[in-house]
């Protein structure tokens, strides 16, 4: 799933929007999962893509029969 993570680094709402989920749920996941945000200024705030990746890699669950 990590190769279809978008090779650009994304802002909260536009990774929200790619996971499916809410802004707020993006923030808190971050803090608490450990990934990136990285703040080119105290209001503009990026997601980098490899963390992403990472997150979504380390996140993933199997499917039960």
């Amino acid at each position: 799933m990590a190769a279809d993570v978008p090779n650009r680094p994304m802002s909260p709402d536009e990774l929200a929007t790619w996971v499916g989920s809410s802004r707020r749920f993006m923030k808190a996941k971050s803090r608490q999962d450990g990934f990136v945000l990285e703040k080119l200024s105290p209001r503009l705030v990026r997601f980098m893509p490899s963390d992403i990746g990472a997150w979504l890699a380390n996140s993933s669950t199997t499917e039960v029969a």
